[in-house]
């Protein structure tokens, strides 16, 4: 596993939605949830998962370094 740390930046402009609740989550409250880990995407890339306060589980994509 990559020695990344959590909460490193998003590949992009911050935009996330839950998709089990339909809640909007910023990148603030993104950064309160619980980090989960880093997940290989299998393109060259990492997923960064949290668990979002309904119960799912979120991922956005990280640079890589």
């Amino acid at each position: 596993m990559s020695r990344r740390r959590a909460g490193q930046r998003p590949t992009r402009r911050w935009s996330k939605q839950c998709s089990y609740c339909g809640r909007d989550v910023g990148e603030y409250e993104w950064r309160a949830l619980k980090f989960i880990g880093f997940q290989d995407d299998g393109a060259s890339g990492w997923l960064e998962l949290r668990n979002h306060r309904c119960g799912t589980t979120l991922a956005v994509a990280v640079e890589s370094s």
